[in-house]
């Protein structure tokens, strides 16, 4: 049995101001092992990597990244929806280059870090089904826009379906990226 524990609201979890400044990217597979921290049990302190792998960055526009996650309940059953969707800047080659980068990818599956005002959400990886569940390509939408203020761009929508809310890295956000090799 699991006894609830409660929400304290403070002065520190007070502020919701909402807004993901980073999202790095790494195929299935790139996390091998997760150490828990000790100070706080349901996030992780380390991230074990294949050797020279990690995450990479991929830039998007200014206020238009989100990380969804939605909990449902069907025939007795709970799962937890994770979206991430962000948006590249502009149709033009590179773009069109990330978005097939993604894609081919998405097909054997991919992890996040998404990264939030000091706060690292790990996604694509959990505890009960470790890479096995990872985030796919749910779709992408290019546009030019219709209007002179209308921003171009390359919107991607990665998603998956697992049992648990994404955890927490506390460890060090460098530590997600390889070091290039010299």
């Amino acid at each position: 049995k699991t006894m609830l524990k409660g929400f304290k609201k403070t002065c520190d979890n007070g502020k919701t101001t909402a807004g993901i400044v980073k999202v790095l990217i790494a195929k299935k597979g790139t996390i091998t092992a997760a150490t828990m921290d000790t100070a706080d049990p349901e996030a992780y302190k380390s991230l074990t990597m294949k050797a020279g792998e990690g995450f990479v960055k991929y830039e998007f526009m200014e206020d238009e990244c989100e990380f969804q996650e939605n909990y449902k309940t069907e025939n007795g059953i709970t799962s937890v929806e994770q979206k991430l969707i962000f948006k590249l800047p502009g149709m033009t080659p590179e773009t069109r280059n990330a978005v097939e980068e993604i894609a081919v990818a998405s097909a054997c599956g991919l992890e996040a870090a998404v990264c939030r005002k000091g706060k690292v959400q790990i996604v694509g990886y959990d505890e009960e089904f470790k890479s096995e569940r990872p985030l796919r390509l749910n779709a992408t939408t290019g546009t030019t826009g219709k209007k002179l203020t209308d921003a171009a761009g390359e919107e991607i929508t990665l998603s998956r379906e697992t049992t648990e809310k994404a955890r927490y890295y506390v460890g060090e956000e460098s530590a997600l990226t390889p070091t290039p090799a010299e």
